[in-house]
């Protein structure tokens, strides 16, 4: 990091390991209106910027997802459904080989204006399905 360089000059990396997904199920139901029983997750977030522009990647990766949870039986049908809906999604886009969904976000721009490429995100989620387990770690 350079503190004092007229425009933001960085490099950064963050590494989230090991997070039991039953742990976070309210934030799991307040923002995607699901929750699990079992499942992990990992990020990793790297990102340099120099010069006014920034280019990096996040990479998150869910392990051994399972959605049934024991107070399914309170949920209205809704809620039911919209379970089931991302429970099947998360076994087409599962890698079977490592039990895992993931994909890597590329993003760049400059710090007037952002760009996440969504087709390479999207390529890649499946790529992890199909083709070839995305491994964790950084990759720079």
């Amino acid at each position: 990091m350079n503190p004092i360089a007229e425009e933001p000059t960085f490099t950064a990396s963050l590494e989230l390991r090991g997070v039991e997904l039953p742990a976070a199920n309210d934030f799991l139901r307040a923002y995607v209106g699901v929750d699990v029983s079992r499942g992990t997750f990992e990020m990793f977030f790297e990102v340099e910027a120099g010069g006014g522009a920034y280019n990096g990647y996040v990479k998150p990766l869910f392990h051994d997802l399972e959605f049934e949870t024991a107070n399914d039986d309170e949920k209205n049908i809704l809620e039911r459904a919209k379970e089931k809906v991302v429970s099947a999604v998360t076994a087409v886009l599962e890698n079977n080989q490592e039990e895992q969904v993931a994909t890597r976000a590329p993003f760049n721009g400059n710090f007037a204006d952002n760009e996440v490429d969504i087709w390479s995100t999207i390529g890649t989620l499946f790529r992890n399905a199909f083709v070839q387990a995305l491994r964790g770690g950084f990759e720079r």
